[in-house]
């Protein structure tokens, strides 16, 4: 996954475009049975998929990640992600997450 960021009307967004669209649905598979969280698919140019979480999810969102975070000096404004420690790894192959 290369990052994430926000859209235009505060919906989070994974930016996934460099897996294929089975990996993509993978993981958003992951998502909802092992953190409850719904998510939508969108093609944002030919097989280049991103995940949205949806603005009410944001909550749920905050309550996984943000035992992985920290805030940043006053001048950076905003939350950073310092770290996320998985028991193991992601792999198409592993459908044990």
């Amino acid at each position: 996954m290369d990052d994430g960021g926000k859209s235009v009307y505060n919906q989070t967004i994974l930016h996934t475009r460099a897996f294929k669209l089975e990996d993509v649905e993978y993981l958003q598979s992951v998502l909802s049975e092992n953190f409850g969280l719904r998510t939508r698919l969108e093609e944002k140019k030919k097989d280049q998929w991103v995940i949205y979480i949806p603005v009410m999810q944001k909550t749920k969102l905050r309550e996984i990640v943000g035992p992985y975070m920290h805030q940043p000096p006053q001048a950076c404004g905003g939350w950073i992600v310092c770290c996320i420690k998985y028991s193991k790894t992601y792999s198409p192959r592993n459908t044990s997450l």
